[in-house]
């Protein structure tokens, strides 16, 4: 009997996972490449390697090669991988398989935080593409890019950081062994919170332990271990230019004093939920450990922070300690669906204050503001601390409802007055409230078995997700894939551009292109002069492509760090053309509406082609 009951909560959950990697995939949508990250240009030697013949003028591929700056397996294997197949099908069915065990994954590491399956699978349902926007230092963890690694080695990650916390620790070592082989600065990271980690538990982990994680590791990240030694003894060089090429292309994940004040009070209010999640876990070694571990990674990031902006040491701020964020998010989900469990059946305001922070945090609704979470944080520790504050503020409890309700109004009017996107807003809110009220209604006036059981309440649970997914969707038009140049039946202007360019240019022509938008190489297949996402690999670079950059960039207008788009829509038809016979490039393209004096080769309801004059 018992052993029946095993199969079905198996099978069960399975499907549950399952429905949550839909509804993932569905809202988060897929994009081959990233307008605002640079993972595009990792193609671009990788389509080098498969021929020989492109990419010979690109400055960008040369230095690469020269330095090999690429630690990645997948970067090593995507040649003989990529050549005869279609990438962005491939990197599609890769995404999927990734993504349902990365869900699984995180669905265990909140079960095991926690002990309770319910916030094992709001875990899951919390693991998004918004991730990023609540913490700081651009933490990368939701992203689905074959080429790149990293989706494999967050997976791996988790995995260890489970059995860390479980404390079978050779095995945590194995797979953070087999993570090292798909991006070594992630397992960095885990090295770095394993050391406080020991020292505290070093008696269950004593030398002769560390020995056998040390053999357990090695093993499984032998194909790139020595690889990342010898990358160790290059030699390096760092100068002015290096330091300002960086600062100019990486800032969002090196230096603290650049990012904007907003990114701070985000980040400030999710850290706010986060410690309420925290305080509600039980006392115990669970609650100790995820303290420990996300107090390391603040001494980590402070230490980000002063090697950057203080007193900048390249090789520290080549480890962009402040990505370690992405632990601290994964550990906090846990924590506040703990929180939300822990007020779910505090009655009709927790209810809502718990989806609608869930609708917020997922960022399926783009024009939710993140300051709405402000009187939510505000009336969870009001429902948290309830007990405590009930005596001695007794006219705020018996009006809780009403003073919510205001200062959601309060919200929701200065996002119609200052803002855009009130009306998606206020119909998600107005789903969230009126399901709520369906399930009250039926609490009151339905016998209890009919909606009691375990599986019940889930299906309920999963219905309201189906319905929210598709309002959603339809308002976008659909799901958001990005899939060989198109998405929601549309031809990106940027991709129709490129595939133009491939085919009317020859393979050693040099493009340029607006140095503020990235990814040209991605189906053109050809080199351009530089961008900002090629700039940023600056920072695993050294000084000498640091120069010929910035050397390139001033030419194309961009001076200052915050001048790439000014300055190129700023320049003249002289000017670009001068920039053209000095580097010998063929062809310009300019983002409407910017115009050059010159031949129109294309141009389509973004952009313009044009034929730079003969040399």
């Amino acid at each position: 009997m018992d052993s029946n009951r095993a199969i079905v909560h198996t099978v069960q959950s399975v499907l549950i996972l399952l429905f949550i990697t839909a509804h993932s995939f569905l809202m988060n949508g897929y994009f081959h490449a990233n307008r605002f990250l640079n993972v595009a240009a990792y193609l671009a030697p990788i389509a080098a390697k498969c021929d020989p013949t492109l990419f010979r003028n690109s400055l960008y591929v040369r230095s690469l090669e020269e330095k090999s700056a690429r630690l990645s397996l997948l970067h090593d294997l995507s040649p003989s991988i990529l050549c005869d197949v279609d990438l962005e099908r491939l990197s599609l069915v890769q995404w999927c398989i990734c993504l349902l065990l990365t869900i699984a994954a995180l669905f265990y590491l909140g079960k095991t935080l926690t002990g309770s399956e319910i916030a094992g699978y709001g875990t899951a349902l919390l693991f998004t593409t918004t991730l990023n926007t609540w913490s700081l230092g651009s933490p990368a963890i939701y992203i689905n890019f074959f080429h790149h690694g990293l989706q494999w080695a967050i997976l791996f990650n988790v995995v260890s950081l489970i059995l860390m916390l479980k404390k079978r620790y050779p095995l945590a070592f194995f797979f953070m062994g087999v993570a090292w082989n798909f991006h070594p600065m992630s397992v960095v990271f885990l090295f770095l919170l394993f050391f406080p980690y020991w020292v505290v538990h070093r008696r269950a982990c004593g030398l002769k332990a560390l020995a056998v994680c040390a053999a357990c590791f090695a093993l499984p990240a032998l194909p790139l271990l020595i690889k990342s030694f010898s990358y160790l003894t290059m030699q390096w060089n760092y100068g002015p230019e290096w330091m300002i090429a960086v600062r100019w292309t990486a800032w969002y994940t090196v230096f603290a004093s650049t990012w904007p004040a907003g990114y701070f009070v985000r980040a400030g209010l999710f850290f706010c939920l986060f410690l309420m999640g925290l305080s509600s876990l039980p006392r115990g070694e669970a609650r100790r450990d995820i303290t420990l571990l996300v107090g390391t990674i603040g001494i980590l990031c402070a230490v980000g922070t002063v090697c950057a902006d203080l007193f900048p040491v390249p090789v520290i701020m080549k480890l962009s300690l402040w990505r370690t964020s992405w632990i601290y998010i994964i550990l906090a989900l846990p924590c506040i669906m703990h929180l939300f469990i822990t007020l779910w059946d505090k009655g009709f305001l927790s209810r809502f204050l718990i989806i609608a922070t869930c609708v917020l945090l997922t960022g399926y609704i783009h024009s939710f503001p993140f300051y709405y979470l402000i009187p939510l944080n505000l009336f969870f520790f009001l429902l948290l601390k309830r007990y405590s504050l009930e005596r001695r503020y007794p006219r705020l409890y018996n009006h809780l409802t009403l003073a919510f309700l205001t200062l959601l109004a309060l919200c929701m009017g200065y996002q119609f007055l200052f803002e855009r996107g009130l009306t998606p807003t206020a119909v998600g809110l107005a789903l969230v409230f009126l399901f709520l009220l369906l399930v009250s209604l039926g609490r009151k006036f339905l016998p209890p078995s009919t909606y009691s059981r375990p599986w019940q309440t889930i299906l309920t649970g999963c219905l309201f997700i189906s319905l929210l997914d598709t309002a959603i969707l339809y308002h976008r038009g659909g799901p958001e894939i990005y899939y060989h140049g198109s998405v929601l039946g549309e031809r990106d202007p940027w991709a129709d551009l490129q595939l133009f360019a491939r085919t009317h240019s020859e393979k050693d022509d040099l493009f340029i292109v607006p140095p503020y938008i990235n990814d040209f190489s991605l189906y053109s297949q050809r080199a351009t002069l530089g961008d900002w996402a090629e700039g940023a690999n600056i920072l695993y670079m050294d000084n000498s492509f640091a120069q010929q950059w910035l050397e390139r960039m001033n030419d194309l207008g961009w001076k200052t760090m915050e001048g790439a788009v000014s300055g190129y829509n700023g320049l003249s038809t002289d000017q670009i053309v001068e920039a053209a016979r000095k580097y010998r490039a063929s062809y310009i393209v300019t983002e409407k509406p910017k115009h050059f004096d010159l031949l129109r080769m294309y141009e389509n309801s973004r952009y313009i082609l044009y034929r730079a004059p003969d040399l």
